[in-house]
Formats: C-alpha cells, sequence, structure tokens
C-alpha cells in the first residue's frame, strides 16, 4: 500500500486499509469487534457485480465474521491492486478517512477505480473497530454509461 502513514491513523485501521489492499477478507474482519456494525452505501452498479441487490439502501453487516463474508464475497469480484489513503482527521475514538482504490473485475478483467470515504469508531482502548460508516464509489471515467 502506498499511502502515507499518520500518526494519528490506530494501527488497527491501517491494518485493516493493508488487509483490504491484498485482498484478505480474514484480517479485514479481524480489524473488527465480535459484534462490531458497518454501515456501507456502495454504488448500485457496484452492487450488482458482486452480486448483492443492487438498490439504494445501505449493506448493514453486524459481527466480524459476516463483515469479513462480505469482503470475501468482494473479494471474488474485484481484485484490488491498489489502496491510497489521500486525507484522515481523527478526533478521539472517531476516525475519518477519504481513499482511493484501484481493482480489476475478475470476470471481464476490466480495470476500475473506486473511491471511499469512512467514519470509523474504535474501542475504547483503540485495538478494534466498533462500528463503520462509508460510502463507496465507482470513479472511473466511463463506467456504468456509455460516451457518444
Amino acid at each position: 500500500m502506498t499511502h502515507i502513514i499518520r500518526p494519528s491513523v490506530p494501527k488497527v485501521v491501517r491494518r485493516a486499509f493493508d488487509a483490504f489492499s491484498a485482498n484478505d477478507a480474514v484480517s479485514v474482519g479481524e480489524a473488527f469487534e465480535q459484534n462490531a456494525m458497518l454501515i456501507t452505501h456502495i454504488d448500485p452498479a457496484l452492487l450488482a457485480k458482486i452480486g448483492l441487490p443492487a438498490d439504494d439502501a445501505p449493506v448493514k453487516v453486524r459481527g466480524n465474521l459476516d463483515i469479513s463474508m462480505l469482503f470475501a464475497q468482494e473479494f471474488e469480484t474485484l481484485q484490488i491492486s491498489h489502496v491510497e489513503v489521500h486525507t484522515e482527521l481523527r478526533v478521539g475514538r472517531q476516525l475519518a478517512a477519504l481513499c482511493d482504490f484501484d481493482a480489476k473485475i475478475s470476470a471481464t478483467g476490466e480495470s476500475v477505480s473506486g473511491r471511499c470515504f469512512g467514519i470509523y469508531t474504535m474501542n475504547a482502548h483503540g485495538r478494534r473497530i466498533v462500528k463503520a460508516q462509508t460510502v463507496c464509489k465507482l470513479i472511473t471515467p466511463g463506467w456504468n454509461f456509455k460516451f457518444n
């Protein structure tokens, strides 16, 4: 991963981003507490590619095992090749981060770029994520529409 490691980014979040970059669903799940909550709003076109219902409702997952399973399903469809954290801001147990990623769609070989903004809440010791809320969208020009 090529992001700048800032002192304000908790180690657990850095490990989660590294695991995402390595397509390691188990390690992503290990960053979360056993009963953690992940609420993510994902571009409906990307949801359809992953095999999840493509509607405007957020994907809600409770528990680190189910979070691992969600990322495993995502990594079956997308092979993440690059992750870069552009900016982050931490106040207390809260961390907001903006990252971009590059991936290849396994079925077609098409390369895409995406952007995610997340707000992460750490436990009292800062060793696990107890809640994450993210918004993710593909930002590749021409994705999901035709040029004239």
